[in-house]
This record gives C-alpha cells, structure tokens and sequence, in this order.
C-alpha cells in the first residue's frame, strides 16, 4: 500500500491487531528483509513494515536521505494510521532510524528493538564493510563488545545474542529472532500494563 507523507510515497504493509510494532531495515534492503517476522508475529502484534525513502517501492527523490528525515516519515505513517505510539524493531541502519525517531518523537516511542546496530552511523568505510558482512555469516560491523557498550548506555536495556548469526540476524536464524521479539514484546506489554494498575 502506499501513503503520502512529508512529500513523498512510503509503500508499507500493516497486518494484524494489537500493539503496533514498526520494523524498519537495513541498508541496502527493503521491508521485504522482515517477511520472516511476519509470518509469525502478525499472529501476536499489529505488524508494521515500509520501505524508507529511496528504498524498495518508496519515492527515491533527489539529494541525500538523513535519518532524521526517514524518522519524520515513520511518524508521518504513524499519524496517517492512526498510531499514537509503537515499539520500533531496527536493524543496522534500521536502527540509526530508530535512534533518530527516538530523539526526535520520544512520546511516540512503546519500546525499541536495536539489532544489529550501533549508536553512531557509519563512515564510507564501514558502509563498504557492511556491504560485504551482509554476504558472510559474522557481523564485524556490531561486534558483541559495541553491542554491549550500547546496552549498557540505554537504562532497562536488555542484550540477546544470538549464535552464529551475521549482520542480518533476522534472515539467518529468523526462529531465534523471533522467539526474542515475542518474548521482548509481550514482556513489554505486560510492564505497561502493570505500570498502568499501580
């Protein structure tokens, strides 16, 4: 589906009920990269994907994309669906989004799902690295040791490694990626609920 925000046209796919979850993806990809998740937590969440700008079947307009640019159009999908607040799932580049829409929109923010990430965006370098990570079955772009110092920045964050996973943790071992973000969301909405009756 298509839906005009700040400009442009975001494709997106929304399915299911329940507490909105927004998964955002890497670069070079496109929403497709989360089909994995779908297929199973439609069935426990309302699931979000889109293509970011200049990605997948999302307008490409001229110049340079900032994150916080592709953070205005995740709340701009939000506000047109109806969305008040929702837990954002990321991924490498992903992520930075979720940072950026975390700074900018923190209202809007349930929780935040950072896999494969890091807090600080990435050098033409590292972006070549990146490149190549997604090809072999290691991630040397988030080591566990920045993943950790990133966990250990966030209060309440937790870190869930998973075992022979690469960069796009979600493709390569999707049923381990997914038993995480069921328990992490349903934990979630447990706490707000909670938090709610006290």
């Amino acid at each position: 589906m298509l839906i005009n925000t700040n400009g442009i046209s975001i494709d997106y796919r929304d399915q299911g009920a329940g507490v909105p979850v927004i998964f955002i993806h890497a670069f070079p990809l496109n929403q497709t990269m989360w089909d994995d998740q779908l297929a199973v937590l439609h069935n426990h969440c309302r699931t979000i994907t889109l293509d970011l700008r200049g990605f997948g079947q999302s307008d490409a307009p001229q110049g340079s994309y900032l994150m916080d640019q592709m953070a205005a159009d995740i709340r701009g999908l939000m506000s047109a669906l109806g969305i008040d607040r929702a837990v954002l799932v990321g991924l490498s580049m992903g992520g930075y989004v979720s940072l950026a829409f975390y700074r900018n929109y923190p209202d809007s923010v349930r929780a935040l799902v950072l896999a494969d990430t890091r807090a600080s965006a990435d050098t033409h370098e590292a972006r070549k690295r990146r490149l190549k990570s997604a090809e072999r079955a290691e991630d040397t772009l988030t080591p566990v040791a920045e993943a950790e110092s990133l966990r250990n920045g966030i209060r309440g964050a937790r870190l869930r490694v998973i075992a022979g996973a690469g960069h796009l943790s979600n493709m390569e071992s999707p049923e381990e990626f997914n038993t995480a973000l069921i328990e992490f969301i349903e934990e979630t909405v447990k706490a707000k609920s909670i938090g709610r009756q006290g």
